[in-house]
């Protein structure tokens, strides 16, 4: 379905390849759902009958056209009964005919699991997750391809987000082992990617270890040490600053940094001195916060432009 005219000038143009009702039924809700929105974001699902990843990476890039600068086109599929995989991810990255992949392991109802929790259990088949959602309880009329399911978990889509951000992270040394080749790897998922787009969420999450340097925009951050004290939480934070131009102060107003809580309650620090780290410059110092801080799911969160580093402190 060619586009012709310039009817969508005014609008980023999103083409959504995908074969199957379940995401397309996923999909087609959330389209309704943003057109009745303020955002100016048009979705089209094409339906498809092809059974192969290269098929639908041909399909998307059909669609390209010579004069479309702000389209983007995506073929979304998983792992589940599909083929050619290397070639699809290959195929997609043509100089002209770009198509991103929405892709997820073993099956796209793992990106359904993590609006619910945070999991890496390598799932064999789309079944054993369903399964799963039905023990949990999370979605116990859950039906593949017949099932409405945007409206009934769309208030969970921030938590999916991060934990599929998460599962990215703990799936680093499985990704090295493969060379790479998320395909190669379960579970994985990179839906959060396309629905992000889709609902203009600009948020981007970026998860940490402790004892290791995170990146964000120029600044490196790294929790030295965490103590739990009698009447306190202890962080000890090491910066780098690598901006040209920029410097960072870290003080009692600033609250870059914040706990949450298994019920993502926020907890803000004290700090006895305020820090200020120019360029190129490397500090330590130390945050304060309130032992009620305390769970079995605690994390600390540094908040800087639109990214956010989190780090598990509890195990």
């Amino acid at each position: 379905m060619k586009r012709t005219g310039n009817k969508r000038k005014l609008k980023p143009y999103i083409l959504i390849v995908c074969e199957g009702k379940t995401e397309e039924r996923y999909f087609k809700s959330i389209k309704e759902d943003v057109e009745y929105s303020d955002y100016a974001i048009d979705i089209i699902v094409k339906e498809t009958d092809k059974t192969t990843a290269v098929e639908l990476v041909e399909i998307a890039q059909s669609e390209i056209t010579k004069d479309d600068k702000d389209g983007q086109y995506w073929a979304v599929f998983d792992k589940n009964g599909y083929k050619k995989h290397e070639d699809a991810f290959k195929n997609a990255q043509k100089r002209r005919k770009k198509v991103h992949i929405a892709f997820s392991s073993i099956s796209f109802e793992h990106w359904i699991l993590l609006h619910y929790e945070k999991n890496r259990t390598p799932f064999p088949k789309s079944q054993n997750v369903i399964d799963y959602l039905d023990d949990r309880a999370y979605y116990p009329d859950y039906q593949k391809a017949k099932s409405v399911i945007y409206p009934k978990i769309k208030d969970k889509v921030k938590n999916a987000i991060e934990n599929a951000a998460w599962l990215r992270h703990n799936m680093q040394n499985e990704l090295k082992q493969n060379g790479g080749k998320i395909y190669e790897v379960n579970p994985y998922t990179d839906m959060d990617r396309l629905v992000s787009v889709l609902l203009n969420y600009n948020q981007k999450i970026i998860w940490g270890k402790i004892g290791e340097f995170a990146s964000l925009e120029g600044l490196y951050i790294k929790i030295e040490k965490y103590e739990e004290r009698q009447n306190d939480l202890l962080v000890e934070i090491v910066m780098r600053n690598n901006h040209k131009s920029y410097t960072h102060l870290e003080n009692n107003n600033s609250q870059n940094f914040y706990l949450t809580d298994n019920k993502e309650q926020r907890f803000d620090f004290t700090i006895q001195k305020a820090v200020i780290i120019a360029k190129n410059e490397t500090k330590n110092f130390e945050l304060i916060f309130p032992k009620s801080a305390v769970s079995n799911d605690t994390k600390l969160n540094f908040q800087f432009k639109n990214y956010i580093l989190s780090v598990e402190l509890t195990p």
